[in-house]
């Protein structure tokens, strides 16, 4: 519960001493940022509700690869989506929750 947001799982809750709320800065800094804090959208797909993800998708797809879901997002507001703006996972696994349930 504490690593699940209306964008994604986080990969560390925000009380972790390791946590980065944002992927930005330079190469190193991203790095630490990649998995010690930043939301991947692709989890959501995994266990996110439909109605969850249509809330997400409409917001998503207009932000920052229009029609697109990205690779990452910040863990902390505003939860600028970041990484690769099409990202195949990120729009497959919210696609099949869209498409199955």
């Amino acid at each position: 519960e504490k690593l699940i947001t209306k964008f994604g799982v986080r990969t560390l809750p925000k009380y972790d001493k390791n946590f980065k709320g944002s992927y930005s800065g330079s190469v190193k800094e991203r790095d630490l940022a990649y998995h010690n804090g930043t939301i991947w959208p692709w989890l959501f797909g995994l266990i996110a509700e439909k109605d969850e993800i249509k809330d997400f998708v409409c917001i998503e797809i207009m932000r920052y690869g229009l029609g697109c879901i990205s690779e990452i997002i910040d863990g902390d507001e505003p939860f600028e989506s970041k990484g690769c703006i099409s990202q195949a996972w990120s729009s497959g696994t919210i696609l099949e929750k869209l498409k199955n349930g």
